[in-house]
């Protein structure tokens, strides 16, 4: 055995505090991409002052160029003891020690707080960490407190405490940070997620004004809960119902309506303590109090939909301000199972009650339920055939189905990137078909395309039937989105699959339902930093190599992880998609396709048709 590999006592290494957070920044932070997650632990601890009713007024200061945030706020101010050593009193102990916060006995009733968004006592300890510099001023008590923090060093920290001769403060918290680049890809903050939080917070907390300065561009946050739904959940004009618990101390509003038209897939837009959380216990436990009312409620009058189907078209505004929180991460994306949510038995109640006791609107949402019942059937789709008067029925294994009506439909090249998109879909409105490439027939007619078993298997999905029964208003999904891989082959896949929706389903094509997905060939991929950014362009790809970022170039979608698949072809915010549109010379591409003779002849004489 090589010595160089050996296992012995001297190999067993213990890490400091600090060390630990820098060399694995991302269990305590998540993304290292910006410095946010710094930012948001510094806000967190002005927020709970808010939430506590201490702090009506934050001011967050923004300097892109000196790479710097200050946040201010008028709370109660972190409290200080210039009597005790300087490792022992609380903005230095609570910024150089993990696990530790005055936040922890939120359910003892001399507890500092009764909610907050701070559980762990990371925060400021990360902060220190990760940054070149770091400054807390304290007013209180009539005495002014200044703390200096630089490197992560402990040696370098130093403190000031002088009297003042009078009670007047401009503020009594204020933390300034400098991140420092060594531990972000980018040390400038995402300001559009900062001021999305902010205004989140002033639409909870009606009392709260914050003043939000980048650079010279001063803007004051307004709590404006209207334009807040208008971001998220709906632009069309929808009656808006809303219920509120209040228990103790906590409390749970809830705001819900249902959309008549357009994307019908459910929306839920939740806020847990002031912090923006899509998924966990409490999104789970909404729908299935939504769906066991409308259940109970539809049997009463013997109506036979399913429980689903009262979340078609609903949308929904879930806040809810508890005591006992757990979250899956430090970034709190994920409400756990070991949050006390017993608030949402009593809105189970409530809802209950409002429901029974406003008739009219019960029953037509029932009716409404009913009716979406009798146009779908999950389990069978009739598909009319041009040839025959007969219908078939075709159970179809290979789809795997969203659960609700108007999602998008991905035609897949390949079971492996097919397995990886199904792992990171939302199986409420992402269906998968996966197809193999070469079994797609070359020869277009509309006899050969339909002897193909997945050509048939796929307009079958689709529900529509083929020309001349085809009928739009029976289409399963408002996108069908094509997504092969970014080479000839792949290419030659698209074109295919195009040319046999123009011949088989045309108006599919004219009504703009169906999206062809670009997929890159190479990104700037760092597995270690879990960093994955998509080169679309010949320009993107320079420009990664001329900064020597790590790239990497994909072969196809099969040799993509199932979390890049998501970036690329399910996140609407990073995805690329091109919608189709039809062409006039049908006939000629058709020939183009079926004939090789004329391909030859394209080829020679440069004419071209596009679709």
């Amino acid at each position: 055995m090589k010595k160089e590999n050996e296992y012995t006592t001297d190999k067993i290494k213990k890490l400091t505090e600090i060390e630990s957070i820098r060399k694995n920044s991302g269990l305590y932070i998540g993304s290292s991409v910006t410095p946010l997650r710094l930012f948001e632990e510094c806000l967190d601890n002005s927020l709970d002052e808010a939430l506590a009713g201490f702090c009506t007024n934050i001011g967050v200061f923004i300097d892109t160029k000196e790479n710097s945030f200050s946040i201010i706020d008028n709370g109660r101010g972190f409290p200080f003891d210039e009597k005790l050593p300087l490792m022992e009193d609380p903005p230095v102990f609570a910024t150089t020690s993990l696990y530790t916060s005055g936040k922890f006995e939120k359910d003892d009733k001399q507890s500092a707080y009764d909610i907050s968004i701070g559980l762990h006592g990371f925060g400021l300890v990360v902060c220190f960490a990760l940054s070149k510099k770091m400054e807390i001023s304290i007013y209180r008590d009539q005495k002014y407190a200044e703390y200096k923090f630089k490197n992560g060093d402990i040696e370098k920290i130093k403190r000031k405490i002088v009297k003042l001769k009078n009670s007047e403060k401009p503020f009594s918290t204020k933390v300034k940070i400098f991140p420092d680049k060594k531990y972000f890809d980018t040390v400038l903050l995402p300001l559009k997620e900062i001021e999305e939080r902010l205004r989140l917070a002033c639409v909870n907390i009606p009392y709260l004004k914050i003043y939000l300065k980048i650079d010279d561009k001063e803007i004051l946050i307004s709590g404006d809960e209207k334009k807040l739904i208008l971001d998220f959940l709906t632009k069309n004009e929808i009656e808006w119902f809303s219920v509120d618990i209040q228990k103790e101390k906590e409390n749970c509003s809830l705001k819900f309506g249902w959309e008549q038209e357009g994307a019908l897939t459910p929306k839920i837009f939740s806020c847990v303590n002031l912090i923006k959380v899509d998924y966990g216990v409490h999104i789970t436990k909404i729908s299935n109090i939504f769906q066991k009312i409308f259940s109970t409620l539809g049997k009463r009058k013997k109506y036979e939909f399913k429980p689903q189907d009262s979340l078609i078209g609903l949308r929904v505004y879930l806040n809810l301000k508890i005591i006992k929180t757990s979250f899956e991460a430090q970034v709190k994306v994920k409400l756990e199972s070991k949050t006390d949510l017993s608030i949402m038995n009593s809105l189970e109640n409530k809802l209950f009650k409002f429901f029974e006791e406003n008739e009219d609107l019960t029953n037509k949402l029932l009716e409404q339920f009913q009716l979406y019942r009798k146009t779908i059937d999950a389990k069978t789709i009739n598909v009319n055939n041009k040839n025959s008067s007969k219908k078939s029925i075709s159970k179809y294994t290979k789809l795997r189905d969203c659960k609700y009506r108007d999602g998008e439909l991905f035609i897949v090249e390949g079971d492996s990137a097919a397995g990886g998109i199904i792992r990171r879909r939302d199986s409420f409105r992402h269906a998968v078909f996966p197809m193999k490439g070469k079994s797609i027939p070359n020869i277009i007619t509309k006899k050969d395309a339909l002897k193909n078993v997945e050509i048939s298997e796929l307009i079958l999905c689709l529900g529509t039937g083929i020309e001349p029964q085809f009928n739009i208003n029976d289409l399963r999904y408002g996108k069908i989105i094509l997504a092969q891989d970014a080479d000839a082959d792949g290419y030659h896949i698209a074109c295919l699959l195009i040319m046999i929706f123009a011949m088989l389903t045309p108006e599919l094509i004219k009504q703009g339902k169906i999206y062809l997905a670009k997929t890159p060939f190479y990104c700037v991929n760092d597995k270690n930093k879990k960093i994955f950014v998509p080169l679309w362009s010949e320009e993107e790809v320079e420009k990664a190599r001329n900064q020597n970022f790590p790239i990497t170039r994909f072969k196809g979608l099969g040799e993509f992880d199932p979390w890049q698949l998501e970036k690329c072809l399910l996140d609407e915010n990073t995805r690329n998609i091109y919608k189709l549109e039809f062409t006039n010379e049908l006939e000629n591409l058709v020939a183009l396709f079926s004939d090789s003779e004329l391909k030859r002849k394209l080829l020679e004489e440069g004419e071209q048709w596009t679709i």
